[in-house]
């Protein structure tokens, strides 16, 4: 079939560049320079598809897509919006929600271009197909006295052609099928007469779905677009399908037409399509576009959890070498060898790769304990470990050297751009250095060390002199909804600096030897407020307040001595007192951790475990050690209202609770509707986050816990 297609673009070059590409395999390409040209131009021709832009003086193409659909004459033409506003999210969803097909970014790929418009044009001529032949059986039926008459003269279209058609009668029995029908479902004619079309349902729509569906043949007389059935055999698959009702002398529904067609196949090409648009041919990895695309969401969807990440570029050296000697068949199977070991190291790691084409790939490494240096060490350190011994392909052993650059998010930048350019700058650093296989980009580098340095040296000053302060979350009973508890939080308030993250300055303080006197200093004063609210009666409403223990200080041979003292100077009962670790410090010798916590336990303290389900830790081991409290990590909770798989995670943790007859504790609760689905789904002791209320000072806790059993009380009265 002829189709036409409308460019409608406010820039010039931008109309050219899309007519050029489309002319030379397209008869009928319109121009409109603006979206009242458009409106003119739909008036007196018949326009098939749209290339819209989104951003035009005047109308916009969201306006102009809307006009469309409020004009018999243009409310048909299918749209593919042209964006420049790269990975605008909020946009393309606008888009499709205004009717449009498709959403291309520019610049604009050629080839992804012309098939996404071969396959819309594809499915405009099959809809054009249906309309038409529901038209002429409609036409035929209509005029028809006797059914079952006409059905008998239009046998040969009823019969011929590749689009399904099934008929019913007022009460939506069928009556007839034609041979496609059975073609496409797998059921005879003889199966489906007296029954319903409910029989091909595929359960995939809900009620709401066939309301709207119904809405429109009551209203229209018609109902067109896209729907999920399913074959005899069970399979699911897409359909476009067109619903006509024929009706009485007195307007009442008689019978009801249905004519639709296989879109299995156009939705695998669909799928080839995208396959070819965002991923590599040769490796199956994401190519860069899809890789910008990613990293670009990636780093604008960062939280304070993942605040630190590293970008590795890789370069094979002397690939060419190969090439030139072995051919680039050889080359191909190198690089897929290669593409392999990156992936299998990569993915250990839950990092992202990339093949940016030729011998490069870029991988995306999130870092949560923020030492992205280090675990980009590890990472590549992996790599290299495989990469030592001869890859054996065709017979012949290679051995792959990668120069590597590394940088590092945000120190170097927080826009995907300049972490790549930075990372490839300094893979030809460590290129030409010659004894390097990777480098960090130094320039920033320098600049993070001397920040690192200064809070140091600020903090060998800040901690004797008592600059850091505890501040207290609290934690609330999920049943009660009173606070029972409270976890200590080290912050730190500079008069230059300002507030310094414990993300910055714990990581420096572990780094350096003190981190021991900065954790002896958080116990010594969770003991001494302890104490302040033992003698105020605060201990009446609360059980604990934990306090964090780095695996460093608790391996520290004196730990269980400070602990001690803390508390015999304090002079507080040691069962008000929490001892949390992460499961990290848990992973080394098993014998002597579980001794120590042996030991904390029998000076009356209670022993948690923060963070859990994120470590290493051996449940084997950790079933034999004397755990009161689980706390559930954050990552868990964000997603638990939309994800099964972290509900079915909590779920386990519960679970694994009961079993070590330990207390589930869950922490970063930010909205109403994760404590909901918390509350239906769990038996979790309590939990802790922003819903209720950030870490404060003392005096802020100790109200908040009055004005907590005060609220209670009333509801109680």
């Amino acid at each position: 079939m002829d189709n036409t297609i409308l460019i409608v673009d406010g820039i010039e070059t931008n109309r050219r560049m899309l007519e050029k590409i489309l002319i030379r395999k397209y008869d009928h390409v319109l121009i409109a320079s603006s979206a009242e040209d458009a409106l003119k131009i739909c008036q007196n021709r018949k326009v098939d598809l749209c290339l819209l832009d989104v951003n035009m003086p005047g109308m916009n193409g969201f306006e102009l897509a809307d006009a469309f659909k409020l004009d018999d004459a243009t409310k048909n033409i299918h749209i593919i919006f042209v964006s420049g506003l790269r990975n605008n999210r909020s946009n393309e969803l606008k888009g499709l929600g205004l009717g449009a097909m498709d959403y291309i970014e520019k610049p604009i790929d050629r080839e992804v271009l012309l098939s996404k418009i071969s396959t819309r044009l594809n499915a405009i001529n099959q809809e054009k197909e249906l309309r038409l032949t529901n038209q002429k059986l409609k036409q035929q039926l209509t005029n028809s006295r006797n059914l079952e008459q006409e059905l008998l003269l239009s046998a040969a279209v009823f019969n011929q052609g590749s689009n399904a058609i099934l008929i019913t009668d007022e009460n939506q029995k069928i009556i007839r099928v034609n041979k496609a029908f059975s073609d496409i479902t797998g059921f005879s004619e003889a199966e489906v007469i007296g029954q319903t079309p409910k029989i091909l349902s595929s359960g995939k729509h809900d009620k709401y779905f066939y309301q709207e569906m119904w809405r429109s043949i009551q209203s229209t007389g018609s109902w067109t677009g896209e729907i999920w059935n399913k074959r005899k055999d069970g399979n699911v698959y897409p359909e476009l399908q067109s619903i006509s009702v024929l009706v009485d002398s007195d307007e009442r529904p008689n019978y009801y037409v249905a004519i639709f067609s296989d879109l299995s196949q156009h939705k695998r090409q669909q799928a080839q399509i995208e396959q070819l648009a965002h991923y590599d041919s040769l490796t199956q990895l994401a190519n860069k576009h899809l890789f910008n695309s990613l990293l670009t969401k990636n780093i604008s969807n960062n939280d304070s959890v993942v605040n630190h990440a590293a970008l590795l570029f890789l370069d094979v050296n002397d690939f060419k070498k190969y090439n030139n000697s072995l051919g680039h068949e050889f080359g191909d199977k190198l690089l897929l060898e290669l593409s392999g070991i990156l992936e299998k190291c990569a993915n250990k790691r839950k990092a992202l790769l990339s093949h940016f084409g030729g011998d490069k790939f870029v991988i995306w490494l999130k870092t949560p304990n923020n030492d992205a240096r280090n675990s980009a060490e590890e990472l590549i350190g992996s790599i290299q470990a495989i990469l030592d011994s001869p890859l054996r392909i065709d017979g012949y052993e290679a051995i792959i050297n990668c120069s590597i650059g590394i940088s590092v998010y945000p120190d170097d930048g927080n826009k995907g751009s300049i972490l790549i350019r930075k990372a490839e700058t300094a893979m030809y650093q460590a290129k030409l250095s010659g004894s390097l296989n990777h480098s960090f980009f130094q320039d920033e580098m320098a600049e993070s060390a001397r920040h690192r340095l200064q809070l140091e040296n600020e903090l060998r000053v800040a901690i004797p002199n008592g600059h850091l302060k505890l501040y207290y979350q609290p934690q609330v009973d999920m049943k009660s909804k009173k606070i029972i508890g409270a976890e200590a939080l080290l912050r730190w308030h500079h008069d230059e600096l300002g507030f310094v993250s414990p993300a910055d300055f714990i990581p420096v303080a572990e780094k350096s030897s003190l981190i021991v006197a900065l954790g002896n200093d958080v116990i010594t004063q969770a003991c001494q407020q302890i104490r302040e609210w033992e003698q105020n009666g605060l201990f009446e409403h609360l059980t604990s307040v934990s306090v964090n223990v780095s695996p460093l200080q608790f391996e520290y041979p004196l730990f269980m001595d400070n602990l001690k003292q803390a508390i015999e100077l304090s002079d507080i009962n040691p069962a008000h007192l929490v001892i949390e670790l992460t499961e990290t410090a848990l992973v080394n010798d098993h014998r002597s951790v579980g001794d120590r916590l042996n030991q904390i336990k029998e000076i009356g303290c209670s022993i948690s475990i923060d963070d859990f389900g994120t470590g290493y830790s051996s449940l084997r081991y950790l079933s034999t050690f004397p755990v009161d409290v689980l706390k559930i990590d954050k990552c868990f909770v964000d997603n638990v209202s939309t994800s099964k798989a972290d509900l079915a995670v909590i779920n386990a943790i519960v679970s694994m609770g009961k079993m070590l007859d330990a207390k589930i504790i869950v922490e970063g609760v930010e909205s109403e509707h994760q404590l909901t689905t918390l509350n239906s789904n769990n038996e979790c002791s309590a939990y802790q986050g922003y819903l209720f209320s950030p870490a404060v000072t003392a005096d802020k806790f100790k109200s908040l816990v009055s004005n907590s059993n005060s609220s209670q009380r009333r509801q109680a009265v």
